[in-house]
């Protein structure tokens, strides 16, 4: 028997769940599925457990269930420790992440950066245990939408999709924006999707920004609210919660050709696509004025829709592909169980 935890936050990692099912799913139909407001214990410890957050792997493991496969979305002490959480805590989730790292039976991790943060951490070596996948909640390109928009690449239209969290630099993306909105283009217009409407909203006025609008809307509909937008923010701080993470608003924008302004300490996706023209990188976060340069350069370009396609088809087919994914974990799996 093969029992699946959902995580709280299955409604924003569905996809990643989604292809790990439907790889266990080639391999047994005896499969469990438990959601996070009702956990159940397996029925035996020899059944394969499969858990996406650190205390509900931990808790399994503790009890006997050694038959362990564990998916990290991000390394829990240092978002910790950058969330102000107290050094008892954080020594707790470092002790607990070690345990759940060296003992699960396979682990699936979001970029080599991970692996190798890991490795080096714990002195781990994973041998054929691991594999890495990306987050990504889209996995196709909607290419006739995006040659078919006579104005999407005319109007200087910038997007904010996501949570408000310390390394998300929600605030330093917004005075990068102001200085967009005062310095390049007054016309410009900046859109912020988030839950958190009234903690953006106070920061958008403190950063003295004009031409804004804001709301909160379900991942249901996001892609048709996206589609008129030009360029999309994902920019970080150069940390190790960064360098390790792989942002699923990245497949969201890219699904809709909106170009990413994005830093380099993205370190998993930067090597993949640092050559790219329809892709805005910037250096570091805090040197704005050099920032605005490289944006305004890109802002006075005219985009080659047909060469922006070629460039964010390449990424799906072999970055964000559901179907190779879930061939390859597949037969992952099927020699850990």
């Amino acid at each position: 028997m093969i029992y699946i935890y959902k995580p709280s936050n299955y409604l924003s990692t569905s996809h990643y769940i989604d292809i790990i099912l439907a790889a266990f799913r080639n391999l047994d139909d005896n499969i469990i599925i438990i959601s996070s407001e009702a956990f159940i214990k397996p029925s035996s410890k020899n059944d394969v457990v499969f858990a996406a957050t650190l205390q509900e792997a931990v808790y399994l493991l503790l009890n006997g269930y050694s038959n362990l496969i564990y998916w990290c979305q991000g390394v829990a002490p240092e978002e910790k420790l950058m969330a102000n959480g107290s050094r008892y805590k954080v020594l707790l989730l470092t002790l607990a992440e070690k345990i759940v790292l060296k003992n699960a039976k396979a682990v699936f991790l979001v970029s080599n950066c991970m692996k190798e943060h890991y490795e080096q951490k714990y002195r781990i070596d994973f041998k054929n245990r691991s594999y890495i996948m990306p987050c990504f909640k889209e996995d196709t390109l909607n290419i006739e939408d995006i040659l078919n928009n006579e104005i999407k690449y005319k109007e200087n239209k910038f997007l904010y999709s996501g949570n408000l969290l310390v390394w998300q630099c929600f605030e330093e993306t917004l005075k990068l924006y102001s200085m967009i909105e005062n310095k390049i283009d007054r016309n410009a217009s900046l859109k912020v999707l988030t839950k958190d409407t009234e903690k953006a909203l106070k920061i958008i006025d403190r950063c003295n920004i004009k031409n804004y609008s804001i709301k909160y809307i379900t991942n249901n509909t996001l892609s048709e609210e996206i589609k008129e937008y030009k360029y999309g923010f994902v920019l970080r701080d150069d940390n190790i919660v960064n360098h390790v993470a792989t942002p699923t608003k990245i497949s969201t924008y890219l699904s809709e050709g909106i170009i990413p302004i994005m830093t380099r300490s993205l370190t998993d996706f930067y090597v993949r696509a640092k050559d790219m023209e329809n892709i805005i990188w910037l250096d570091s976060i805090n040197d704005i004025e050099r920032n605005i340069c490289i944006i305004a350069q890109h802002m006075r370009r005219k985009i080659e829709k047909n060469r922006l396609v070629d460039e964010y088809e390449y990424i799906f087919e072999n970055y964000y592909n559901t179907n190779k994914h879930i061939k390859n974990i597949t037969g992952f799996l099927r020699d850990i169980i």
